[in-house]
């Protein structure tokens, strides 16, 4: 499952038949500054129990990551 990213570690993941879904990003409709989207975003993540998240903090000219 990906976060704050389009699909690319599930692209791959599915091309190794391993079993990958959900992205949430902007560029696929989720603005996850909603509050009540990033609700669901939580819950399907729970709901999921993924063994693997990768979440890509948007990263700006402000950011300490900068």
């Amino acid at each position: 499952m990906e976060v704050f990213s389009t699909p690319h570690i599930i692209s791959i993941a599915k091309r190794m038949s391993l079993h990958a879904d959900h992205a949430f990003d902007v560029k696929l409709g989720y603005d996850l500054r909603s509050p009540k989207l990033w609700k669901h975003v939580v819950n399907v993540v729970k709901q999921k129990k993924s063994e693997v998240l990768v979440a890509c903090p948007p990263c700006g000219p402000f950011s300490i990551l900068q």
